[in-house]
């Protein structure tokens, strides 16, 4: 391999919790995937560090429901790291249920963007920056599991880099905060 090249592997941020019954199992699913949905309340979970993400139109404007496939999302300026025009975008959105294995899963793909409302102005291209990366909420039995996956270079400092505009220990948090706290 020489100096130029980079080798892309995974790296996963993840968390599982245990229902004692599985009558509850799936209501306890569905508030974790219901927590995963509502991109305007990460920020609020407890235990997370995240800054405020808003769903907005194609216009900018704030949404305040679910995400869709194809929404965007602001993320909102904390700090000179991150500037205006850092916009995430639902490339998928997924729910599969088998029932016969106890077993259903969430999938979020979400990729990076930097402004998105070219479209509004004529422009049909988005700037994409970053790979896509995927959030997972699943349940097997009594466990229910929420995760982070993404891909990552193996150039140096690559660790360092944020995901999706958010550094790694903000995302650890906010998994934290989808898994706590949990009620039927």
């Amino acid at each position: 391999m020489t100096s130029d090249q980079s080798v892309e592997r995974t790296f996963s941020i993840g968390g599982t919790v245990t229902t004692y019954s599985s009558q509850f199992a799936p209501q306890i699913f569905k508030t974790v995937s219901n927590r995963l949905l509502d991109v305007n309340k990460w920020h609020r979970l407890s235990d997370s560090l995240l800054p405020a993400f808003k769903v907005v139109d194609g216009e900018g404007t704030p949404i305040s429901r679910i995400v869709r496939e194809h929404d965007w999302i602001r993320i909102e300026p904390t700090s000179s790291e991150l500037d205006s025009d850092d916009f995430l975008r639902i490339e998928s959105l997924e729910y599969q249920s088998d029932p016969e294995s106890e077993s259903e899963v969430l999938t979020i793909g979400v990729s990076r963007t930097s402004k998105p409302f070219y479209n509004v102005l004529g422009h049909a291209r988005l700037l994409v920056n970053d790979a896509v990366t995927t959030f997972r909420v699943f349940r097997k039995g009594l466990n229910i599991t929420a995760e982070l996956l993404n891909n990552v270079s193996s150039e140096p400092d690559a660790n360092k880099k944020p995901v999706l505009g958010v550094h790694r220990i903000q995302w650890r948090s906010f998994i934290n905060g989808i898994l706590n706290d949990l009620k039927v």
